[in-house]
C-alpha cells in the first residue's frame, strides 16, 4: 500500500466514523476505525508485516480468526437471518420466507450469555458446568444505540416472554406509554383508529347473490373460503382477507355485502390477562396501558390482575393480592413505578395469530431487532422468485 493509498483510506474512514458517530452509532465507528486500521497494517509495507504475510503458519491462522471474528460480530451487531415458520404474519409474511433482521435499526442486543454468542457458544455446550448455567443471566441486559427508537408498525423479531428460547416475529401495534384498544377487530391507539398494513388479514362473512360467479371470483383472486359456498343453496360463505382483497371484493357485482367476523367475549377468559373482571377477546379487547419506564400507577385490585405478570418475572418483585390489599414484601403498597418498557405485538392475520392478545406485554430487553427484508423465500410449494429482497412495510 503506498503512501497515498494510505491517506486515501485514513481519510475515507475517518469521515465514516464521524458520519457514524453523529447518527448515534459511535460503537460502530470504533469498530470500523478498529478494522480498518488492522487491515492497513496489515497490507503495509513496513518490514514486520511484510515478514508476517510471508510466514503461512502466522498469516493463515490470523486469517482464519479475523474471519471468524468479523462473522461473529455481524450477527451481534448488525444482521441475522430468520425463517418464518408459521402464516401468523400472512400475508406480510409467507411460511417459508427468509427474513434479514436489521439490528442497526434499534440498536443490537449485547449477549446476556455466551449461549447467545454465534459459534463461541458451541465451545460452552460442550461444557458440562457451563450447560448447567445454560438458562441463567450471565451478564445485565444491555443495547447499544441504533439510527431510530421502536415505532408503532416496525416488524420485529423477539424472544417469547415465556419462552425465551423461542423466537417470534409480529408487528409493533403498541409502544411503551400507549393505551390500547381493540373494538369490533378495529385497533385504536390513545383513542385513534390505526391505520393498519394493506396486507393484513381478517376473517369476513360475505353475502353473495350467484354462487357460481363468487366462487369464480374467489378463485381467480386465490381466495379460500373457509366455509359455507359449497352447498347450492348458500348465500353467503366465510373467508379470510386482506384489505387488497376485500376492495377488490367489494366491487364485485355478486357481492351483496361483507362483513367482519367478530370474536365475541364470553367467560371463557380466552385472551389476557384470563381474569375474570376481563372477560376480552381477540377482537373486544381493552383498553390497556402499556407500561412505560418511569410511570407510575395505582396497585388496585384490576392493575393487579393487568400486571401481576410482569411484576414477578420482568420487573422482579415479590407482590400479591390479600382481601383486596396489594402487598409488595410484607409492605402495603398503593402505587408502583415502573422499571422496563414493554411493547404490544399483533400478527397482521389478525385471526389466526397467538400474540400479544393471548400472553401479553413484550418487555424491551427480548427484542432482537426489526425485520427489514425477505432475501428469499422457499417452501413445499418451491421457491418463490417474486420474493427475492422484497422489503417488509
Amino acid at each position: 500500500m503506498t503512501r497515498k493509498q494510505r491517506n486515501i483510506c485514513i481519510l475515507l474512514l475517518t469521515g465514516l466514523a464521524v458520519t457514524f458517530t453523529v447518527c448515534g452509532l459511535w460503537w460502530f465507528a470504533v469498530g470500523l476505525l478498529a478494522f480498518g486500521g488492522s487491515a492497513m497494517l496489515l497490507f503495509s509495507n513496513r518490514r514486520i508485516f511484510v515478514w508476517i504475510r510471508k510466514k503461512t503458519w502466522i498469516s493463515a491462522p490470523g486469517s482464519l480468526l479475523g474471519v471468524f471474528l468479523l462473522a461473529i460480530s455481524i450477527r451481534v451487531f448488525l444482521f441475522e437471518l430468520y425463517a418464518i415458520p408459521s402464516g401468523s404474519m400472512e400475508d406480510t409474511l409467507l411460511v417459508g420466507d427468509k427474513v434479514l433482521v436489521n439490528k442497526l435499526s434499534i440498536g443490537p442486543r449485547m449477549p446476556r450469555s455466551p449461549f447467545e454468542i454465534p459459534w463461541v457458544n458451541l465451545l460452552f455446550y460442550l461444557n458440562r458446568n457451563a450447560r448447567e448455567k445454560i438458562d441463567s443471566t450471565w451478564w445485565k441486559y444491555h443495547r447499544l444505540s441504533g439510527l431510530n427508537p421502536i415505532r408503532r408498525n416496525d416488524v420485529l423479531v423477539f424472544n417469547h416472554p415465556n419462552a425465551e428460547k423461542d423466537f417470534f416475529i409480529k408487528r409493533c401495534v403498541a409502544l411503551p406509554g400507549d393505551s390500547l384498544a381493540i373494538v369490533g377487530t378495529m385497533v385504536t391507539i390513545n383513542g385513534k383508529a390505526t391505520d393498519e398494513p394493506m396486507l393484513s388479514k381478517k376473517n369476513f362473512k360475505c353475502y353473495f347473490n350467484n354462487l357460481q360467479q363468487f366462487s369464480e371470483l374467489t378463485d381467480s383472486l386465490n381466495i379460500g373460503i373457509n366455509a359455507g359456498y359449497r352447498f347450492p343453496t348458500a348465500k353467503s360463505a366465510e373467508t379470510t382477507l386482506n384489505r387488497l382483497q376485500f376492495q377488490q371484493l367489494s366491487r364485485a357485482l355478486c357481492i351483496d355485502s361483507i362483513a367482519p367476523v367478530i370474536v365475541q367475549s364470553d367467560s371463557a377468559y380466552q385472551c389476557f390477562p384470563y381474569h375474570h373482571k376481563f372477560r376480552w377477546s381477540i377482537d373486544q379487547f381493552g383498553p390497556l396501558y402499556i407500561p412505560k419506564a418511569g410511570t407510575t400507577i395505582a396497585l388496585d385490585e384490576k392493575n393487579y390482575a393487568l400486571y401481576q405478570h410482569i411484576f414477578r418475572k420482568f420487573e422482579k418483585i415479590a407482590i400479591q393480592l390479600k382481601d383486596g390489599t396489594v402487598y409488595i414484601g410484607q409492605a402495603k403498597a398503593e402505587t408502583y413505578t415502573f422499571r422496563h418498557n414493554y411493547y404490544f405485538m399483533m400478527g397482521d392475520n389478525r385471526h389466526n395469530s397467538a400474540d400479544s392478545r393471548i400472553w401479553g406485554f413484550v418487555p424491551e430487553e427480548m427484542i432482537v431487532g426489526k425485520a427489514s427484508v425477505v432475501l428469499f423465500s422457499n417452501n413445499w410449494n418451491g421457491f418463490k422468485w417474486n420474493r427475492i429482497m422484497k422489503p417488509i412495510k
